[in-house]
């Protein structure tokens, strides 16, 4: 009880503030392991980007590829419509019977019921409906008449579209429709037919286009209205 203050067997000892070893070993681990992560990580990124260009590569080439096969195709056609059209002008020579060319050679009348525009390479028939019929036809029956064309041995006749029809209107010839009056088409064209053709071309549920070849011009006319019309059958 007569002791005051601190008693020490063997004064000034005193144990030593010494850091703790596990604490400086668990930093360095983390950021080794934070190290690691980081260049897995730009592996990844690298990866996906070198994935990437390669794709990019292929589609590229892929598109060229795609753009020379169309080329090549483009040439084809172009070369197989040049040997139809030089078949087509072989088979009727000029001043040769059973066919005839017109005046200014864009025409040739293979004799049997058909005519080749050799500007266009469309072969159409000689005859329009109402030549044909003697009536005159409105679209929808117009449609039916075609579809059962044999004309010349042809299956596949169609209706014209606008463009075709307007090819074939020339101001500066003249042929008569029906009724006698003057219409500006070529006179390789069988005379007597109508006034106007339809076209393939729909404006709506009810109506379609059609071209005038007295005026040339265009105009939408009601599908199940006749007034003179018919159509001229086309084919490639």
């Amino acid at each position: 009880s007569s002791l005051e203050g601190n008693f020490y067997f063997v004064p000034g000892t005193k144990a030593a503030n010494v850091p703790s070893p596990d604490s400086s070993t668990s930093s360095l681990e983390a950021e080794r392991l934070k190290l690691q992560e980081e260049r897995r990580r730009m592996k990844l990124e690298a990866e996906r980007n070198r994935l990437e260009l390669d794709k990019e590569r292929q589609n590229l080439e892929m598109e060229r590829e795609k753009q020379k096969l169309a080329k090549e195709r483009r040439e084809l056609e172009k070369e197989k419509e040049q040997m139809k059209m030089a078949s087509l002008t072989q088979r009727i020579p000029e001043g040769s019977s059973g066919g005839r060319r017109s005046s200014d050679g864009r025409y040739i009348d293979h004799g049997d019921g058909t005519i080749t525009d050799s500007n266009a390479g469309l072969m159409w028939t000689k005859k329009d409906s109402y030549a044909d019929l003697g009536k005159c036809l409105d679209w929808n029956a117009s449609k039916s008449y075609v579809s059962r064309l044999n004309t010349g041995g042809y299956s596949d006749w169609r209706m014209p579209t606008v463009q075709e029809l307007k090819a074939i209107f020339e101001k500066s010839k003249n042929n008569k429709d029906y009724s006698g009056d003057t219409i500006h088409s070529d006179p390789i064209f069988a005379s007597g037919g109508a006034y106007f053709y339809w076209s393939s071309e729909t404006v709506d549920s009810s109506r379609a286009r059609l071209v005038y070849f007295d005026i040339g011009g265009v105009s939408a006319g009601k599908r199940d209205s006749c007034s003179y019309g018919g159509v001229r059958a086309v084919r490639r």
